[in-house]
């Protein structure tokens, strides 16, 4: 193509690829399957192993773009312009079952860039990509070859592996009803500098792994395993049956054989189920099913790295980064540690204009179930949350003034931050009317937790300005704040709930449901169906904390920096936490929906919800809001409603009147009326208090309402 400045604007474009793909049917070697017999040593006849891997495809994809451009009106010298782009992408993937239970999953990116020759006008020559010095036209073909036969130069290079393993429980059969399996993931990748400073500021490497294990419990069939308790349960129960074949007319046996059959026969059909047995023991089977999970995420991003990647993301004598950090684990940036060996052995930056952070992330993820049955019908769910996040970044760099002259890399500003939620209850003081007793009690709780740190640190001395709390840690301390707050509101000794608020245990939230009303007696025959429901969640909660850089602390471990007063006021907390917030709900405290045989929905909500919001940065303040809400619902279904006005709707069709007085066919006059569907008529009415108060600490003022509604 060409345009009135451009005589010619020419892109060839070359694709090429090769592929291999293996894939095969695995064949498990089982060497005590037909030795071991024994049912309850299954586990041993079940052992097998693959030597062979299921798949294994290599893919190669190359893809080479020639660009010349001309210009009409520049000197001849400068008028032809030329860009070459040779990429070669490698793809590969291995897929392998060591065992039907122990799985293997690897994949690998290799992205690479073919470097040529080119013309460059400026330099009236051709130019080296990688030395950018001037070389021959005959170096041009040499100089490809070369570079295809190294593979190319590297730009990114990525891999994941995965590593699965679920117990082998079923072959167990006294475990058969627990469910465990783990899974290990790993990723790697190592991303080159630009040619102009990768000498100097190096490439990028990160790696991650994620580790998670989960477990299932179905304790029903655990219980089942035991003849009475699966009676109990109701499954598969012959009671019945038994009953059934009393009320049939006896066949008496011809011989002495069936008599002794029939007799053994009488013996073996279990007695009948008590209603006392079944109303004690049920009980003791109520909880059905638990449910475990537990993932754990790490990763590290490490600018800087000097050495380049050859095979598996490994230098070329296979010592860099290290075999642990390719398979994901994570490095010890304490001192001393990985950071500084990589140093001390050349591979981190020491350019003086290098000032990329060393970045590492952890996030844990804990949950619970737990199902119950106090009797059919009747189930009650627990779960339990943990969720945690921790960023670490830092500085990592040469630096002759504060470095040794062994050693002169430092690590300079180490900061964190993160989140942290856990399932709570604080129902405790959620119905307490006077709210402004209650955070009265929270302000008086803090010199007891003042005097449990102070033992903490060794420190008895009081305040001089405050000698209800020891010094240095006054009623404005973030450490005192909060634990008073969380002993308060949840009616917990001060003297034993927990100084670290990150190792505040979860406590469990529940929903219960009973539908099993509509099923008794005389309430079968009016109501189709009958629910009560009850449900309480509360997440407690620190949307972000971090590192506090004005704290400082002696060899000892003690705090040495004060804020405002430098003589007598509080010590700077080690983590800035600026909000810690509890958000419980009822949804609903009590909630009733009932269906009629006739049609007829009634039904009503009573939620309760609070949300206390402590803004310990802001002088103690804390933010409560409470509301309540009542809900009645009233419906009503018409069945087989025809509407055959409306568009779209197939019309009627009106027998004449000479078939109108002929009796017809009962059969024929209902196939003619099209049926119809449910209408259904629905009417809520709520009713809410809302209010919201500001409490401040030591402001020695009542509580303020800032906003409501009714």
């Amino acid at each position: 193509k060409h345009n009135p400045v451009v005589s010619e604007d020419k892109l060839q474009t070359k694709q090429g690829s090769i592929d291999y793909n293996f894939s095969l049917t695995p064949k498990y070697i089982e060497p005590f399957k037909k030795i071991v017999k024994n049912k309850n040593l299954k586990i041993i006849s079940d052992f097998n192993f693959n030597l062979i891997p299921n798949s294994l495809s290599v893919r190669n994809n190359l893809d080479r773009k020639y660009g010349k451009r001309v210009y009409r009106f520049a000197a001849p010298k400068y008028s032809t312009w030329e860009d070459v782009k040779f990429g070669w992408g490698r793809d590969y993937t291995l897929n392998w079952d060591f065992t039907r239970l122990l799985k293997f999953n690897f994949t690998a990116q290799n992205d690479a860039i073919v470097d040529e020759i080119t013309y460059n006008p400026l330099k009236q020559g051709y130019i080296n990509p990688l030395t950018n010095r001037v070389a021959s036209v005959e170096d041009k073909k040499p100089f490809v070859r070369k570079n295809i036969s190294n593979f190319g130069r590297t730009k990114d290079y990525r891999h994941t592996m995965t590593l699965s393993y679920s117990l082998p429980t079923r072959s167990i059969p006294f475990l058969d009803w627990v469910q465990v399996r783990g899974q290990y993931a790993a990723n790697y990748s190592w991303s080159a500098g630009s040619l102009n400073s990768i000498d100097t500021l190096g490439s990028v490497i990160g790696n991650g792994q994620n580790l998670s294990v989960s477990g299932e419990f179905n304790l029903v069939n655990f219980y089942n395993k035991i003849k009475y308790f699966k009676r109990i349960n109701g499954e598969n129960s012959s009671s019945g049956r038994f009953r059934n074949s009393q009320n049939r007319t006896p066949v008496k046996p011809s011989n002495k054989k069936e008599k002794l059959n029939e007799k053994d026969k009488q013996q073996d059909t279990p007695r009948e189920l008590s209603i006392l047995e079944k109303v004690v023991v049920r009980p003791l089977l109520l909880v059905r099913k638990i449910q475990l999970n537990y993932s754990e995420n790490k990763s590290t991003i490490i600018p800087g790295f000097m050495q380049n990647t050859e095979l598996l993301g490994m230098n070329k004598t296979f010592s860099a980064p290290g075999w642990d950090f390719v398979a994901g684990f994570q490095p010890d940036f304490s001192k001393g540690k990985w950071l500084d060996q990589a140093a001390a052995k050349g591979w981190i930056s020491s350019n003086k204009f290098f000032s990329r952070e060393m970045i590492q992330r952890k996030s844990t993820t804990g949950s619970a179930k737990l199902k119950l049955e106090l009797f059919k019908e009747f189930n009650i769910d627990l779960n339990i949350d943990r969720n945690y996040v921790k960023d670490h970044t830092e500085s990592f760099k040469r630096d002759e003034v504060f470095g040794t002259p062994d050693f002169a890399f430092q690590h300079f500003t180490p900061f964190d931050n993160g989140q942290y939620t856990i399932t709570y209850i604080s129902v405790q003081t959620l119905f307490n009317k006077d709210i402004d007793k209650v955070f009265e009690e929270f302000s008086n709780n803090r010199t007891k937790i003042s005097k449990r740190i102070g033992d903490q640190y060794g420190i008895s001395n009081p305040s001089k300005n405050s000698p209800q709390y020891i010094d240095g840690f006054l009623g404005d301390h973030q450490d005192v704040i909060l634990p008073a707050f969380l002993a308060t509101y949840t009616k917990t000794d001060p003297d034993k709930v927990n100084l670290n608020v990150f190792k505040t245990i979860p406590l469990p939230n529940w929903q219960i449901n009973y539908t099993g009303l509509s099923r008794l007696g005389l309430m079968k025959n009016l109501f189709q169906d009958f629910s009560i429901r009850h449900a309480y969640s509360n997440k407690m909660s620190m949307n972000s904390y971090r590192t506090n850089l004005d704290y400082k602390e002696d060899q000892n471990g003690l705090p040495t920096t004060r804020k405002q007063d430098t003589l007598n006021g509080s010590y700077f907390a080690k983590l800035e936490i600026p909000e810690v917030s509890i958000n419980e709900s009822f949804s609903p405290l009590i909630g009733v929906n009932i269906k009629t045989k006739g049609g007829i929905e009634p039904g009503l909500d009573v939620n309760r919800n609070r949300n206390l919001q402590l803004k310990s940065a802001i002088d103690g303040q804390l933010d409560e809001r409470n509301t309540k809400n009542y809900t009645f619902k009233a419906g009503y279904v018409l069945k087989n409603v025809y509407l055959n006005f409306l568009p779209g709707v197939k019309k009627e069709k009106k027998l004449n009147k000479k078939s109108k007085k002929k009796k017809g066919d009962p059969l024929e006059e209902t196939a003619i009326k099209p049926k119809g569907n449910d209408m259904q008529f629905n009417l809520d009415i709520g009713i809410q208090d809302d209010i919201t108060k500001i409490h401040v600490l030591d402001d020695n003022t009542k509580s303020q309402v800032i906003n409501g509604s009714k």
